[in-house]
């Protein structure tokens, strides 16, 4: 922890504080590091975006799917359940399960892919 402690000192005298001002800033709000945090900010959203809009079409590819009892293995195994979970609330067999998944899986590929 002294370490620790001792290096997040040192740091900090390099860096500088994070509610510093930029420098050469007319606005004494803008802090050093906005810009940056800005950009990481930025990223994020577009990752979260781009994640919102690839479970939009898995959503949708599932719902184009025939079979009610593979598109409902396939919404629970989305959702991290265990094959002998879904066994269990859908009373089939751990195998049969996996193979809906399975069979699910390729199916679904086909129909994105399509589209």
């Amino acid at each position: 922890m002294d370490f620790c402690r001792r290096r997040l000192t040192r740091e900090r005298r390099i860096a500088g504080s994070i509610d510093e001002p930029a420098q050469g800033a007319d606005d004494e709000m803008l802090g050093r590091f906005d810009a940056a945090l800005g950009k990481v900010a930025s990223r994020q959203d577009a990752d979260h975006v781009a994640a919102r809009d690839e479970l939009a079409a898995l959503s949708a590819g599932i719902k184009q799917l025939e079979n009610e009892e593979m598109r409902e293995v396939l919404r629970r195994k989305m959702s991290g359940s265990s094959s002998r979970e879904i066994a269990e609330e859908l009373e089939l067999t751990v195998a049969n399960v996996d193979q809906l998944g399975s069979r699910g899986v390729r199916k679904l590929k086909e129909v994105i892919s399509d589209e």
